[in-house]
């Protein structure tokens, strides 16, 4: 992967920030037996200089704002103030399952005046809530049914399965186990200020569509993307199902960065940011870690997006 990826990778999970209020991750909120979970933190990201830079960028982009313009006249949503935090959970690893929680501040009766109006729409009760379910891209390729809940004055509850919904809904209401003291590879450590965070367990039981020599040798992924005191930082842990395959990560992540020392190491800044990425292996676990300073991130940024 070259310097540029990792840059504008940086870009877009970083810079995901608004000047909302949000909290950590939740355990609470995600069923014990996750298989997978993004979290994104927007608080951490009101924190964050890079995020608040990226931000100021993308927001003045004129067809962002239109389009930001366009949900807001719809929803009576903001989402660049809004929206607090959103949390993305499945328990298999399979394409278009699991739920979306989203934190936001909106107006339940002009958002629930829309989803009546869509096709399809059906409302239907499940223990004190009620799921509504609509079909998205009527007759056209793609078409997809969507289940969504008001869970609370500030919370949604999505999915494509009402099945799904429903067990998030437990979960929310206390009625099955959740994340928080499961013991789950997806409860790893949080470093303060993570503005995003993913893991992935039983990666090597994900079915054909997730496959690859990576996650075919991999037990978990964990990983936490952020800010702290003026560095960018980036933590990365898989669990490989051998020592061996443990060591070619290992290889991997070293080649990366050579590779990215061998065309970019000409410009100091660089250089200095691509020697922080750093890697270790103890026994089947590979531990790879990075951090820059936010500023000058910032400016390698900048310099590939001119590009």
């Amino acid at each position: 992967m070259r310097l540029k990826i990792l840059v504008m990778i940086v870009a877009l999970f970083v810079g995901v920030g608004t000047p909302a209020s949000a909290a950590p991750l939740d355990r609470n909120q995600v069923a014990a037996d996750a298989r997978w979970v993004v979290h994104v933190d927007l608080d951490a990201a009101k924190a964050a200089t890079l995020a608040e830079k990226v931000q100021n960028r993308w927001l003045g982009n004129e067809v962002v704002t239109q389009r930001l313009a366009a949900v807001k006249t719809l929803t009576g949503v903001d989402l660049a103030k809004d929206l607090d935090g959103v949390t993305f959970y499945g328990s298999r690893l399979a394409a278009d399952t699991g739920v979306v929680i989203v934190h936001a501040h909106f107006d339940e009766n002009r958002l629930l005046g829309i989803v009546r109006g869509k096709p399809d729409y059906n409302a239907t009760h499940y223990d004190n809530h009620t799921l509504h379910t609509w079909a998205e891209r009527k007759d056209k390729p793609g078409e997809h049914t969507v289940t969504g809940c008001v869970f609370g004055p500030e919370l949604l509850i999505v999915g494509r399965e009402a099945a799904e919904v429903k067990t998030a809904l437990d979960v929310l209401d206390g009625k099955s186990a959740a994340l928080a003291g499961s013991g789950s590879a997806l409860a790893g450590e949080v470093p303060e200020g993570t503005v995003v965070l993913a893991g992935v367990s039983g990666l090597g039981e994900a079915g054909p569509a997730f496959k690859s020599p990576i996650v075919s040798q991999s037990e978990s992924f964990w990983a936490a993307l952020g800010e702290q005191g003026g560095e960018v930082f980036a933590r990365l842990e898989f669990v490989a199902k051998s020592e061996e395959a443990a060591g070619q990560f290992e290889d991997v992540v070293r080649g990366f960065r050579a590779t990215a020392l061998l065309q970019y190491g000409s410009d100091p800044e660089a250089r200095e940011i691509i020697e922080k990425l750093s890697v270790r292996v103890s026994q089947r676990t590979v531990y790879v870690e990075w951090r820059g300073a936010a500023e000058g991130v910032w400016r390698l940024i900048e310099q590939e997006l001119k590009k």
